[in-house]
């Protein structure tokens, strides 16, 4: 989305707690705001002039008291986006929402529900956008590494859940679009392919000319980390 803006011509503030990860878009013209969901101090500064904000910011891995889900998936963007109202803006505001999240979703997907239900009252021109599972993080950097290095691709459990995959660069295109006309609900985005992740990773391997090798993780240690989610 960032790159897209860019090329564009149009004028793009970048807001992330570690300068490293945005050092090509502000080489490439984008303006940088060092900032943290879990802090305020930095919220004037990136609001002023705004018509658009994406909220992408994320803390599933690994929560911890310092990058606890609840704070950074809801409380951060309602203070953001209240700090926003309170300066007299009124941007669009495109939110990352997820695939499955809903009204009777827990854990990740609940807190996602939760910040989609606030802006439907916020009265902020929005849009939550609900992609499927990204093809990038999870076929491309979580299995062909691994493939490519001649280790095991790891799955939690046997992997043979039916999923829909879909790009980045296809999400990209409709959170665009949503800052240029907000949609003022929930949109869902997926792409043409159901697979499960072991389809998914023999297809990447044939791709690869190697062969595809797993190792099954056991389930316990996500339960744990989900649970931990839940209550941070």
């Amino acid at each position: 989305v960032a790159h897209r803006l860019l090329q564009e011509g149009e004028a793009l503030r970048v807001v992330s707690r570690t300068p490293g990860a945005v050092a090509d878009l502000v080489s490439s013209g984008a303006q940088f705001v060092e900032g943290n969901l879990l802090d305020e101090g930095w919220m004037d500064e990136a609001l002023e002039g705004v018509s658009g904000i994406v909220i992408s910011a994320q803390a599933l891995f690994p929560p911890s008291r310092r990058n606890a889900p609840r704070l950074v998936e809801v409380q951060g963007p309602q203070r953001l986006l209240s700090r926003a109202r309170a300066l007299g803006t009124e941007p669009s505001v495109v939110h990352l929402s997820a695939f499955g999240a809903g009204p009777d979703a827990e854990g990740y997907f609940g807190l996602k529900f939760e910040m989609e239900r606030w802006l439907r009252g916020s009265g902020l021109r929005w849009t939550s956008v609900r992609p499927t599972v990204f093809i990038e993080n999870h076929l491309l950097v979580l299995v062909c590494e691994p493939l490519r290095s001649g280790r095991p691709a790891p799955f939690f459990g046997a992997g043979g859940t039916p999923l829909n995959w879909v790009s980045a660069a296809d999400v990209a295109e409709v959170v665009l679009a949503s800052l240029r006309r907000p949609a003022g609900g929930v949109l869902s985005v997926g792409g043409p392919d159901v697979m499960s992740r072991v389809e998914a990773m023999e297809v990447a391997a044939a791709v690869l000319g190697t062969v595809p090798r797993t190792r099954h993780l056991p389930l316990l240690p996500l339960r744990v980390t989900r649970s931990l989610a839940r209550s941070l």
